[in-house]
């Protein structure tokens, strides 16, 4: 009997001692990666001697179950499919609770590229409690040569109009320009004496 006792203790007692890992519980999680812009109009200098970087910011949101505790690990990696240099401002988040971390991604286009479109792919993995999920984000740049002496040289032009310049919110301040003009001068008008 004391012979059965004590297999039975050294049987059990490293079971006691050394937790089991977390699982997590219920449904995996669900991982969303997106990258803004979609897609990047970009202008290069065609006599350029330095890289050119673009930069697309990235949003990573995980929605975990209910009763679900597990903290997860958000491994990012990314790539493009030209082989340009992409560097991942971190390349791992922890997401405790449910919620979205922002990321970005900075993309090197090499001196003289000629008129093209690269894509960028980021991928992620999540992990935890036993889990793995998987999800990709990819953004798009569409390259435009231009001649050394061309003025948006070596800058990235964001959808919506000159620079990034949505035309409303040029409509909007040359309203807004033109109301105010128009009450200095209603003002001064009748501030001043009659003749």
């Amino acid at each position: 009997m004391r012979t059965a006792i004590i297999v039975a203790i050294t049987l059990f007692l490293p079971c006691l001692v050394c937790p089991a890992p977390a699982l997590a519980i219920g449904p995996a999680p669900i991982l969303t990666l997106v990258l803004s812009p979609a897609s990047m109009n970009v202008v290069s200098n065609d006599t350029a001697t330095e890289p050119l970087p673009v930069v697309f910011d990235g949003i990573a949101t995980v929605q975990k179950g209910r009763f679900d505790r597990t903290t997860y690990r958000l491994s990012l990696s990314s790539i493009t499919d030209l082989g340009w240099v992409s560097i991942l401002s971190t390349t791992e988040l922890t997401f405790a609770d449910s919620g979205s971390q922002d990321f970005n991604c900075t993309v090197q286009i090499p001196p003289m590229s000629p008129n093209l479109t690269a894509n960028l792919t980021v991928d992620g993995m999540l992990t935890g409690g036993g889990l793995s999920v998987q999800a990709t984000a990819t953004g798009r740049m569409i390259v435009e040569a231009v001649a050394g002496s061309h003025s948006q040289a070596g800058r990235a032009a964001r959808p919506g109009g000159s620079d990034g310049i949505s035309p409303y919110i040029v409509v909007g301040v040359s309203i807004a320009i033109a109301a105010a003009a128009s009450l200095v001068y209603y003002r001064f008008l009748r501030k001043r004496p009659s003749e």
